[in-house]
């Protein structure tokens, strides 16, 4: 099984545990499997060959790298400095930033509410 998937691909990636790109962050994670693969945008990856056609408005688990996984963030409230512009920052950034504006103590993770501090007041 472990060969079928760790060779090349037309339209997705797959890697053992300890060779998942540093990048996506999640390598060292227990809850990573011993090997992960990631489609290409814009296909998916199926155990089997579906019977009907899939139709598909959105999806996700794609290589947050690709501009196609960009998101648009806006926030407002008593919290925010009107009319600040920050750069891209990681989705993971939004939890501890939720924490925060509910006055509640953030568990550790991968997010940190630094790339979006200048926006707070």
């Amino acid at each position: 099984m472990e060969s079928a998937l760790i060779r090349r691909h037309d339209h997705m990636q797959c890697w053992r545990k300890a060779e998942i790109p540093a990048r996506l962050a999640h390598g060292r994670n227990p809850r990573v499997p011993a090997i992960v693969c990631m489609a290409n945008v814009g296909w998916m990856i199926f155990g089997t060959q579906p019977k009907e056609p899939v139709t598909v408005r959105g999806m996700h688990g794609y290589d947050p790298a690709a501009p196609e996984m960009a998101a648009t963030f806006i926030a407002a409230g008593p919290a925010f400095r009107a009319g600040v512009v920050l750069p891209a920052f990681d989705n993971v950034d939004v939890y501890p930033l939720l924490m925060r504006l509910i006055g509640v103590p953030a568990r550790p993770s991968d997010g940190s509410i630094r790339p979006l501090r200048r926006a707070l007041r």
